[in-house]
């Protein structure tokens, strides 16, 4: 009957004399994980150096907002882009499309929506350290609670870190939404004001170098920036121009903008001068400089960010088998630790009875 239960062992102990039954004989790494431990320090060396990176990221961006424009902002223009410039907006002494040399960088950045990215940058890389931290000690001190409790904050550090990739990769999360909202407030405004587009507010000039410099119009596009009602410019000429979209919308490397006629009306999203008509640039600078910055920058943070998420998955992984390990011994402590006081006490036993028969029979020699 036994030879045909290949699954059970029977082992009998000779010091007890008690049978001891060893079920699966065919254990998986569940049953009796290996000790990883120092796999789990392992995962944590890389975590701590990416985490640490991704806080001295969004502490320098959130104190040096530049340095994320820097790249674009000092990239130079074609000279097919300050060819059409000239042929589109200049008029003797006056120009159309104000522009600055230097654009503030944080009139191209909602404060409040770049100081929520930047600090929500830095926090992550914050949190990650800290449950590196805690994760390693616990393990080292074999505080399986604190190591346990782990495993809850772990998942949520990975959520935010595809929160991350999100804000990284795509421009029309409702977060970049509100930040385009701002921004189309703020330069709609500032080219209405006074019913006149050569004004020279910062604003104003910060936002035709943009448009210039891109080949973009408005902030999603030309739609941001249209006027209910044309606004008319009378040049040295005295001739009327009647501008339904900012003039620096008008400026392309391509196509109609060969010509050195001066740009004469801009409605229903046409752009025309005395020889030529086209169509001003449909798309928006926000997508444009995203799209440049992500380039430049995006990628290099993306696989930052996906690394942490794979090493912190690997983290999870280990820090399961270590916990199983540690449950693992504790148990069998506890089964060592019971086994030793059943013989303590089947000694003491023992010896009582001995005790108890000598004393009888040493009793039983007097009597007789």
């Amino acid at each position: 009957m036994k030879e045909n239960i290949p699954a059970a062992i029977e082992d009998v102990s000779p010091r007890t004399s008690t049978q001891k039954v060893i079920y699966l004989e065919r254990r998986s790494v569940w049953d009796d994980p290996p000790d990883l431990s120092y796999g789990l320090y392992l995962t944590l060396l890389p975590i701590l150096i990416g985490c640490s990176g991704l806080s001295v990221v969004g502490i320098q961006l959130d104190f040096n907002p530049r340095v994320l424009l820097r790249p674009y902002l000092e990239s130079s223009s074609s000279s097919s882009q300050n060819v059409a410039y000239h042929q589109i907006c200049r008029n003797g002494t006056m120009d159309f499309c104000p522009t600055e040399p230097g654009v503030d960088t944080a009139l191209v950045l909602p404060k409040e929506w770049f100081s929520l990215l930047t600090r929500g940058i830095g926090y992550v890389g914050l949190c990650d350290f800290v449950i590196c931290v805690i994760s390693g000690l616990s393990a080292c001190t074999s505080s399986t609670k604190t190591l346990f409790s782990t495993l809850f904050l772990i998942p949520l550090a990975i959520a935010a870190k595809w929160k991350l990739v999100d804000l990284i990769v795509f421009d029309e999360t409702p977060m970049h939404e509100w930040a385009k909202d701002q921004l189309v407030q703020t330069y709609r405004a500032a080219y209405e004001v006074g019913g006149d587009m050569r004004n020279m507010s910062e604003l104003v000039t910060t936002m035709n170098t943009i448009m210039i410099k891109s080949g973009c119009c408005g902030i999603r596009g030309p739609a941001d920036f249209m006027f209910q009602s044309p606004i008319a410019l009378t040049d040295s000429w005295y001739r009327t121009h009647y501008f339904q979209y900012p003039p620096a919308c008008c400026v392309r490397t391509t196509g109609a903008t060969n010509t050195s006629h001066l740009l004469s009306n801009i409605m229903n999203g046409q752009c025309v001068s005395n020889q030529l008509t086209w169509a001003v640039n449909e798309m928006g600078c926000f997508s444009t400089v995203f799209h440049f910055t992500y380039n430049y920058w995006g990628k290099a943070m993306l696989g930052i960010v996906l690394t942490l998420i794979f090493m912190q998955s690997a983290q999870t992984i280990f820090t399961i088998l270590v916990l199983l390990k540690r449950k693992k011994i504790r148990r069998k402590s506890g089964r060592l630790g019971t086994s030793s006081r059943n013989t303590i006490l089947s000694e003491c036993s023992d010896r009582v009875k001995r005790r108890s028969q000598l004393i009888s029979r040493t009793r039983s020699s007097t009597i007789d």
